[in-house]
C-alpha cells in the first residue's frame, strides 16, 4: 500500500515539474532528506525515484520555455571548480573502483545544489524550499523527540533508515541541530504573514531538541555525538527580534 502510495505521488508531480522546474528541486531534497521510499517495503523500498524527478528536472530545465540564466555569484564558481577538481583527482585514485562509487555519491549532491542555485530564485522558491528542508529533517526530530520524552532518553535517535547521509544517530543530530535555526526564521515568517501559531514552532523546537539531545546523549553508548550536544546548547540562545 505504501509503495502504490508513494508511486502514484511521484508519478502525480512528474506533470508538475516538467512545467515548473523548480519544483523538482523539493521534490529532490524531500526524497533525498527523508528517504520516504525506505519506509515501503516492496518494489519501492529500493526504487530511483531521486533520479527519476532529477531527469524531469534537468529535461524541464533544458526544454521547458522558462529563462534560466547562470547565477553569478563567486561561491558558484567555486562549487564547480571543486567539482572539476574532484574529477581531476579520481583520475589518481589509489582505489579506482571505490573512489568512483563516492564521486558519484558526491556528484548528486552537487547536482541538486546547482540545480538549486539554478532553479530556487524568489522569495516564495526559497521559502518553500526551507519548508521542505526543515519538514523532511524536523520529521526525524518530532518523532524522535516523542520517543526520547516517552522512553526518558536511554536510547539512540536515528534517521532515515538505509544508507542516507543523515541515518547515523550523529548525523541526524547535527541535521536537527542545523534546521532549528531554520525554524526560529519560519516561525518569524509565520508571525509576519499575520497566521500566530508561534506556540505550535516552540513546541516543535523543543521536541526536536529533545530529540537531538538524545542522539548526543553519552548515555547512548557507545557512540555520541559531542558536536551535536555543543550545538544543541548553542541552538538555545536566541537573538531578540528587532524593535
Amino acid at each position: 500500500m505504501r509503495d502504490l502510495a508513494l508511486l502514484a505521488i511521484i508519478a502525480g508531480l512528474i506533470p508538475v515539474i516538467m512545467r515548473h522546474p523548480w519544483i523538482g528541486v523539493l521534490v529532490g531534497a524531500w526524497i533525498s532528506l527523508m528517504n520516504p521510499h525506505r519506509y515501503a517495503f516492496g518494489f519501492a523500498n529500493n526504487f530511483p525515484f531521486a533520479f527519476i524527478v532529477a531527469l524531469a528536472t534537468v529535461a524541464s530545465l533544458v526544454f521547458g520555455k522558462q529563462k534560466i540564466e547562470f547565477p553569478r555569484h563567486g561561491v558558484l564558481v567555486m562549487i564547480i571548480l571543486l567539482m572539476v577538481w574532484f574529477s581531476i583527482t579520481l583520475l589518481f585514485a589509489l582505489e579506482p573502483d571505490a573512489a568512483f562509487a563516492q564521486w558519484v555519491n558526491v556528484m548528486k549532491v552537487f547536482l541538486l545544489v546547482l540545480l538549486s542555485a539554478f532553479l530556487i530564485r524568489s522569495r516564495k522558491e526559497i521559502d518553500a524550499f526551507i519548508w521542505v528542508l526543515v519538514l523532511s529533517v524536523g520529521f526525524f526530530g518530532v518523532k524522535g523527540g516523542l520517543f526520547t520524552i516517552a522512553t526518558g532518553g536511554v536510547h539512540k535517535v536515528y534517521g532515515p533508515p538505509g544508507g542516507s547521509y543523515v541515518s547515523d544517530n550523529n548525523a541526524i543530530c547535527i541535521a536537527l541541530v542545523m534546521v532549528v535555526p531554520l525554524m526560529f526564521y519560519l516561525g518569524s515568517s509565520v508571525k509576519r504573514s499575520g497566521l500566530h501559531h508561534s506556540s505550535s514552532f516552540d513546541a516543535t523546537h523543543s521536541i526536536c531538541r529533545a530529540s537531538t539531545a538524545s542522539s548526543s546523549s553519552p548515555s547512548s553508548r557507545p557512540c555520541h555525538s559531542r558536536p551535536g550536544t555543543d550545538g544543541t546548547l548553542a541552538s538555545f540562545i536566541r537573538r531578540p527580534a528587532a524593535s
